[in-house]
């Protein structure tokens, strides 16, 4: 019986040692692969660690989303990728992230891509890449926003004949250095019509005379 159990032991012993060099084997060539800029092969290596090997390290996971990265495969990295960006490894947290910042960006998912490359520069605060792509994705989320705003403004309607007569009186007013009589007149003109809009900047430097004036 002792005998028995000795070599069970000894069988049990002999395959984990296999399976660790076999691991090791795979892992040092698909890192080389990865190095060479065989990706084809990298994704292969990595699949066999991954699916036949159960190796599901981190480190694997995001070499593998690499090689995908790499290969123009974006759905299958940023499927890998996803699977690594809460990893409690901060440097491969921050990769992660990073990567799939860049890949919302090229989806145009501006506000995702910002918030991968704010995770990103929370695991690494010293990401001078991530900082700039935040930078970046934010300015252009700003920029959106400012075209989209002015794109909803409402158009205004031409000039009638109560909108020109409006603006006579004013300019009679203003001549007459009468500011905020002017700037009265044709702010209760827009409550009135519409059209009157088409003076905004006029309105606009008479409302800036008058403040001046009353001071």
């Amino acid at each position: 019986m002792r005998t028995l159990l000795i070599l069970l032991f000894a069988a049990l012993s002999f395959d984990g040692f296999n399976h660790i060099a076999k691991t090791n084997a795979l892992k040092k060539k698909a890192e080389e692969a990865m190095l060479s800029g065989d990706f084809q092969t990298a994704t292969t290596l990595y699949h066999e660690l991954i699916d036949s090997l159960k190796v599901a390290e981190d480190e694997s996971v995001l070499n593998l989303s690499n090689a995908y990265f790499h290969l123009q495969d974006t759905t299958n990295a940023e499927k890998y990728y996803s699977a690594v960006v809460e990893s409690q490894n901060t440097d491969i947290r921050a990769e992660a992230n990073q990567q799939m910042g860049v890949i919302q960006y090229q989806k145009q998912d501006f506000n995702k891509a910002l918030a991968h490359f704010k995770e990103s520069l929370k695991a690494d605060p010293n990401n001078a890449e991530a900082r700039y792509n935040y930078e970046l994705v934010k300015k252009v989320i700003e920029n959106n926003k400012q075209q989209q705003d002015q794109n909803q403004e409402p158009d205004i309607p031409p000039l009638t004949p109560f909108a020109k007569q409006l603006k006579a009186k004013s300019d009679q007013l203003i001549a007459q250095k009468n500011y905020a009589q002017a700037l009265q007149l044709m702010e209760d003109g827009l409550q009135q019509d519409p059209s009157v809009a088409n003076y905004n900047d006029y309105i606009h430097r008479t409302r800036v005379v008058a403040e001046i004036n009353a001071k």
